[in-house]
């Protein structure tokens, strides 16, 4: 058996114990965003289809027998090419970006609660996420663009060329690095920017200069809200309000119910509170995945779960982490080797479970 089979799926974990397209089910929580090659199949969370030695809360949704491929369809008939991003809207349908031929080459893959696949017209993007009214915002180029339910597609801010980061409204905002994406209760958009300097000529190494998190009114209105850049200074993590926190290596980003922002940044949590403070959460050290988280998801009781080296834990407003599941020796069913996921983001249902992208092409 390839290595290539273990590519390309959807995995959903129910925090009870479920999956979507290689899909991760984890049992009670979950939050919101691959490469490769190989082949995905969309198997549902059913009795019918869990294998008896597939580790505890996990089960196939999408994708996974015998090679990449474009196919639509339900469950194991449908096939993927390369997972990149997920998205989930507000009827719990994910959204995948499949990358095709190049990383400009992506593809809208839909896939329904019942794992129905279909490819979209609209555009793909690695970062997107949805609004509560199912508009769906991505970054292209520099500008994010607003598609509406009906395919209505606007740009909301920014320029599609013309990097910065200005605050403005509308056209006369810049962004720099567009990365992670939420929105919250009031229609809100939040985006993590982030800006590296290559010296030339013949850079033989690129300076971090930082990041900084925007937030978007639904009027295209933008402002910075955390963080700042600092032209060919390393960009090194500090707590403090407004600009006058520093981030350095951002890579997630989620909204609870009451507004506050989480962010990975360095391996760590930041918290960034409505009124502008960032505080660092601190590291649990009973538990050393605590400075390696690389995303955070908000649970359906506005708790807060975290993504650390192929597990999922719970986190405590006082940093204290407790496990609920691992992916990494997970066994979905194939014989050794091909056991390890890989999850490197995810997102929540409705119903609590939580599905995952994987390095390794798996949803």
């Amino acid at each position: 058996m390839d290595m290539a089979l273990q590519k390309n799926s959807i995995t959903r974990l129910a925090l009870a114990a479920t999956v979507t397209a290689l899909a991760l089910t984890a049992c009670g929580g979950g939050g919101s965003s691959g490469t490769p090659a190989g082949q995905t199949e969309v198997r549902r969370a059913q009795p019918a289809v869990v294998m008896s030695n597939m580790a505890p809360g996990l089960t196939l949704f999408a994708g996974y027998t015998g090679g990449s491929g474009t196919l639509d369809g339900t469950g194991t008939s449908a096939r993927f090419t390369g997972p990149v991003g997920i998205a989930i809207d507000a009827a719990d349908n994910l959204y995948v970006t499949d990358e095709r031929s190049s990383p400009t080459d992506l593809v809208l893959r839909k896939i329904t609660p019942g794992g129905v696949v279909t490819t979209s017209s609209a555009p793909g993007s690695q970062h997107s996420t949805f609004d509560r009214a199912g508009n769906r915002y991505i970054a292209v180029g520099s500008a994010i663009v607003k598609v509406a339910p009906d395919g209505t597609t606007v740009t909301l801010a920014g320029v599609l060329n013309a990097s910065g980061l200005n605050d403005g409204s509308g056209a006369d905002a810049r962004f720099s690095g567009i990365g992670s994406m939420a929105s919250d209760l009031a229609g809100n958009l939040y985006v993590t920017n982030t800006k590296f300097t290559c010296p030339m000529p013949k850079p033989v190494y690129c300076i971090n200069e930082g990041g900084v998190i925007r937030k978007i009114s639904p009027a295209g209105v933008v402002t910075t809200i955390a963080g700042a850049i600092v032209d060919r200074v390393e960009a090194v993590p500090a707590d403090g309000t407004g600009t006058a926190a520093r981030f350095a290596q951002l890579s997630g980003l989620v909204v609870d119910n009451e507004g506050n922002l989480f962010v990975t940044d360095s391996g760590s949590i930041r918290r960034i509170s409505p009124s502008g403070d960032v505080t660092t959460l601190p590291a649990d050290p009973a538990v050393s995945e605590s400075r390696r988280v690389q995303k955070v998801v908000v649970g359906a009781d506005n708790s807060l779960l975290a993504l650390a080296l192929d597990k999922v834990f719970r986190v405590a407003p006082s940093g204290v982490m407790t496990q609920l599941a691992e992916f990494s020796s997970a066994n979905l069913g194939l014989p050794p080797p091909f056991t390890a996921i890989g999850v490197s983001d995810l997102v929540r249902d409705s119903a609590g479970n939580l599905f995952g992208i994987s390095g390794r092409n798996a949803v």
